[in-house]
């Protein structure tokens, strides 16, 4: 049985009647009679035709599954003309199309009890609502819980708001199926608000609770359910800077609501955005007590929001924090430290070098840490080695960090240093002859990833402090001012598994780099040796650099970047040497890559994702070939930028690849 009553007709003879007495009443001058003829033709025209399309866009949008919007143009129906039946009728109609009859009686009952037109329909719809409510299989109740309740995890989160709507007991089911709420993200959408009449009964179950609501009452309403719930599993909340809108006026509720928690919530992300008046991370972390992990972000200066760290009578437990803030100096973070020395995991970002003093004097417990980076950085581990630093991330490329600040720092924890990424400023020759005295025995004997900017006294001072390391396995060098010094390190060293050189403008000694690609391809019959190689505008790398390194039989990853003297042969005959091997491989900014190069890469056996960005003279030609010579490992490739692709190819590429990706 269709579930939809009929769509009523459009009729445009409806208001011809009102305007032939209109205009009769013009012609006679009686405006009084003229007025009231032009109000009744303006009813007819809106009752006969505004609403008729209102509930025909309504119906459509109901048969294509836009739920939302036809509720939307249903309920415009009823606030445009409250006292026509119309409106209800359209609203509970689609209601019960979309299996909600519960709601749909209400809403034919509401108009029955509301308008005094369209009984019949609405009695009609109320009548059939009834029926399917009474002879539908309530397959939710039926099924066994344990299954009901792994089908009710696997529901979307506005596919188990509808659920709560649906009857009393899929509202039970749904709201005590405690794997449903394990994860919840609150926003601003309908979805949202019908969760929170259920927030009460669903608190108790959520595991990591997200709020992105800009609207203060649905922030209350969770703070308030946490704070009145009996027992909580709260681990993670994660506030949004809309979520923390106005937080002050609501910070008695919200510290109730942490204080509740505090046995169970170890992770909390605060984003203050510009709040005036902004809670202050003293009192954030004496509200949570137990917390071990903190994300901390304002606009403000940390001097605004440092607070005060002498109500924290003891050390705090926080192992891991990342703080964001306008601008932070040394002087603002010496109390906090004082009080959380057990932070093993550091992440600044809007720090000045003066916060690098303090660091090394009050953090004994630190093992990762990140200055200004911009970018993720890596968890902590489970379990603790050797007590000292372990990882050090500084900017990738912005302003580098003064070097005498950061050497003191390095300097300490050189015996446990595995991975640093140190973009630190040119140090003069006074301050080289100081930091090689200072420092003279700096060495990074457990360095097994290490990526530094190669400034004026930088570049000679690192290279020395890995020339007898033997657990080195990645380097990536930058902005080298002289090549060869770094060649001549790298020859010496065991075999590193990934290589990146970029941003070199100078050309010195070719046969330096082609000599130690022969060097690796030697090592690569025998034992395992390069596996990734980056070159990114680097003049030093040409056809004969590229063709060594095609000989070196463990490559799989290579990306080639704004390289201005390599050719499109010599890409070509790259590949054509070392095609079997490679699994990935990005060309990046290069006018040399042409079609026949993307083609070429179709007869790579075991390759299994190309990137493709910033070429110019890449074609549909191209990206056609590709996929049509692709072999079957071959699951996913990228674009960016490349104006000659078509869309009509890349809809042509996303139907036969597993993964045409748009960046």
């Amino acid at each position: 049985m269709e579930e939809v009553l009929p769509i009523q007709q459009i009729r445009l003879g409806l208001f011809r009647q009102q305007l032939l007495q209109l205009s009769n009443s013009i012609t006679l001058g009686d405006y009084y009679q003229a007025i009231s003829d032009a109000s009744a033709a303006i009813d007819q025209v809106f009752q006969s035709q505004l609403l008729v399309l209102l509930d025909i866009r309504a119906h459509a949008h109901a048969k294509r599954g836009q739920y939302d919007a036809a509720c939307a143009d249903a309920q415009d129906m009823i606030y445009y003309a409250p006292e026509l039946g119309a409106g209800y009728v359209r609203k509970g109609t689609v209601y019960s199309m979309y299996g909600q009859q519960a709601k749909a009686i209400n809403a034919f009952n509401q108009g029955l009890g509301t308008v005094k037109s369209d009984k019949e329909r609405l009695t009609m719809g109320l009548n059939n609502a009834t029926m399917i409510s009474k002879k539908r299989i309530d397959f939710l109740q039926q099924l066994p819980a344990e299954l009901a309740n792994h089908i009710i995890m696997l529901l979307p989160k506005d596919a188990k708001a509808a659920c709560l709507t649906v009857s009393t007991v899929w509202a039970k089911r749904v709201m005590e199926c405690q794997g449903a709420w394990h994860d919840l993200s609150v926003d601003d959408t309908p979805e949202d608000t019908e969760l929170i009449h259920a927030a009460p009964s669903i608190v108790p179950y959520i595991n990591h609770l997200t709020i992105n609501a800009s609207r203060e009452a649905i922030r209350s309403t969770y703070m308030q359910c946490i704070k009145d719930a009996p027992s909580v599993r709260l681990q993670t909340l994660k506030m949004t800077a809309s979520g923390t809108r106005n937080l002050r006026t609501d910070i008695i509720t919200v510290s109730l609501a942490l204080w509740q928690a505090r046995h169970t919530l170890t992770r909390l992300e605060i984003d203050l955005g510009g709040n005036s008046n902004p809670v202050t991370m003293a009192e954030t972390l004496v509200l949570c007590d137990s917390v071990t992990e903190l994300t901390y972000s304002t606009t403000f200066t940390m001097s605004v929001v440092t607070g005060n760290f002498a109500k924290l009578k003891k050390q705090h437990p926080l192992a891991s924090l990342e703080l964001t803030t306008k601008s932070t100096t040394g002087r603002d973070i010496i109390s906090m430290l004082q009080k959380c020395q057990q932070i093993r995991r550091l992440v600044m970002n809007g720090c000045m070098d003066t916060v690098l003093e303090p660091i090394t004097a009050y953090t004994p417990n630190l093992e990762i840490f990140g200055y200004n980076t911009g970018v993720p950085i890596p968890p902590l581990e489970d379990t603790r080695g050797v007590p000292g630093l372990r990882e050090i991330y500084t900017s990738n490329g912005g302003e580098p960090v003064y070097a005498p600040s950061l050497l003191p720092l390095l300097y300490r924890n050189r015996k446990t240093l595995e991975r640093v990424c140190a973009n630190m400023s040119p140090l003069s020759e006074p301050e080289r002859q100081q930091m090689n005295t200072t420092f003279a025995d700096f060495t990074l004997p457990n360095i097994s990833e290490l990526t530094f900017w190669c400034y004026s006294g930088i570049q000679p001072f690192i290279l020395q402090s890995i020339r007898s390391t033997m657990t080195l396995t990645s380097l990536a060098v930058v902005n080298s001012y002289d090549l060869d010094p770094v060649i001549r390190a790298i020859a010496k060293l065991p075999p590193l598994t990934l290589l990146q050189i970029s941003h070199i403008t100078t050309t010195t000694n070719r046969s330096l780099l082609i000599q130690l690609c022969s060097r690796y391809a030697r090592a690569s019959k025998t034992r395992p040796a390069l596996n990734t190689i980056i070159f990114r505008h680097c003049d030093e790398v040409t056809d004969d650099v590229i063709a060594a390194l095609a000989e070196i039989k463990t490559l799989q990853n290579v990306t080639f970047g704004g390289l201005d003297h390599i050719t499109t042969g010599g890409i070509i005959h790259f590949i054509q040497l070392s095609g079997q091997q490679l699994t990935d491989i990005r060309l990046d900014g290069m006018d040399s890559v042409t079609d026949s190069i993307v083609i070429a890469l179709g007869d790579c056996e075991n390759l299994s994702s190309i990137k493709l960005g910033n070429l110019v003279n890449v074609t549909d030609y191209g990206l056609r070939g590709l996929v049509l010579k692709r072999s079957h490992t071959l699951s996913t490739v990228v674009l960016k930028n490349c104006p000659l692709i078509s869309a009509e190819c890349i809809s042509y590429c996303t139907k036969r690849l597993k993964q045409m990706i748009l960046e």
